[in-house]
């Protein structure tokens, strides 16, 4: 993990809910955005320390994509952003955290500080998610 604030690849096919997501980890996380999951592999690098993907990506599923990173020797946390009940099938798949939408900078800063081992001042007291 980065000596300084933990980095954070966001990777979700719609741009406008991927810079969404960025701009409410960014008081805590250095951030940057793929829009695709080839993007997402080709933007990861050892700096990397966390990786919150959308379930269904334009190219792959968030499953390809962790197939691929772990391949490419990266071992950096992922939390998964799940749409309508299909958590279930991502269980026993190596996510650090699985996430709902609908969401909020609360939960998704709580979750991002949980598989990163981080508080923050502006997560304090929320650092764990309800089941």
């Amino acid at each position: 993990m980065s000596a300084t604030r933990p980095t954070v690849q966001i990777v979700e096919s719609e741009r406008s809910r991927a810079v969404m997501l960025s701009e409410w980890l960014s008081d805590c996380f250095s951030t940057s955005v793929a829009t695709s999951g080839v993007g997402a592999l080709g933007d990861v690098d050892d700096d990397t320390d966390i990786v919150v993907v959308a379930q269904q990506l334009s190219d792959m599923r968030a499953g390809e994509l962790l197939e691929g990173l772990r391949a490419d020797g990266h071992d950096c946390h992922v939390v998964l952003l799940s749409e309508g009940g299909v958590v279930a099938d991502y269980e026993g798949d190596s996510f650090g955290r699985v996430l709902e939408w609908p969401l909020n900078p609360e939960r998704l800063r709580a979750a991002v500080d949980e598989v990163a081992g981080v508080s923050h001042p502006l997560s304090a007291g929320s650092n764990r998610l309800a089941a």
